[in-house]
């Protein structure tokens, strides 16, 4: 199968984009960031431009669409508009334009209300940030696509935090400052928090090429959910004093 990876030369596109090489796929990745692994397999580019989606997407078989803007300091919510609603646009329209029918799409639990139980596919979707608000019309974006084009798949993956190597988000920065002994409780740590791990998110993502035509919703989280005193202690025992 030739794929497409957008936002292949992240940490979870860069461990995916490994996965589908050795399971003998061609791969290609469109990202903004030259690829460090795979240079000869990166086209540069933003997701924000049609044309050299278009360009990159052409004679291939699916689209994993990992490409967006998540950061907290984010410039502006019209960055998180135009990258993640407006480049979900140009993934569709890329689609249409090349006829690929498969898509795959990392959307977020960020759709779904703030400090409530478990959420499952089931619940209605109420975002409680404008990253959420847009993964959610993102992939609104995508349904339309799916139900208007014959024989479409369409996975969409709605991922808690993702940790991994190459990863510098929050379970990085709470793990370093385990790690050289400068984290402070505050509370009982009683709060629990669903995460993933990078290279399990990425094995999911390649088998749901497998999946058969339709739409398909799925919540992602690797289980148990630790609370923050057992995360915490759990880091303290595997990690030497640095």
């Amino acid at each position: 199968m030739n794929i497409l990876v957008t936002g292949g030369s992240g940490f979870i596109g860069t461990r995916l984009a490994g996965e589908l090489l050795e399971a003998g796929h061609q791969v290609a990745i469109f990202d903004i960031a030259a690829s460090a692994p795979y240079p000869a397999l990166c086209a540069r580019g933003d997701v924000r431009d049609c044309s050299a989606l278009t360009a990159a997407a052409t004679g291939c078989d699916a689209i994993i669409h990992l490409a967006a803007e998540h950061r907290d300091d984010a410039p502006s919510t019209a960055l998180c508009e135009e990258v993640n609603v407006g480049g979900a646009k140009n993934v569709v329209a890329a689609a249409r334009a090349v006829g690929c029918r498969r898509v795959v799409f990392t959307s977020s639990v960020a759709v779904y209300p703030l400090n409530t139980p478990t959420s499952t596919e089931e619940d209605p979707p109420r975002p409680y940030n404008r990253y959420g608000e847009s993964k959610l019309a993102a992939e609104q974006v995508f349904l339309g696509w799916a139900r208007g084009t014959p024989g479409a798949t369409l996975v969409t993956v709605r991922a808690c935090v993702v940790f991994g190597e190459g990863n510098r988000g929050n379970v990085y920065n709470l793990l370093r400052l385990v790690h050289r002994r400068r984290f402070v409780m505050v509370g009982r740590g009683e709060n629990r928090k669903s995460m993933a791990y990078g290279g399990n998110v990425s094995r999911f993502l390649a088998a749901s090429l497998d999946f058969p035509a339709g739409i398909h919703l799925y919540n992602y989280a690797d289980k148990p959910d630790l609370s923050m005193a057992e995360l915490v202690a759990l880091a303290q025992r595997a990690l030497p004093e640095g």
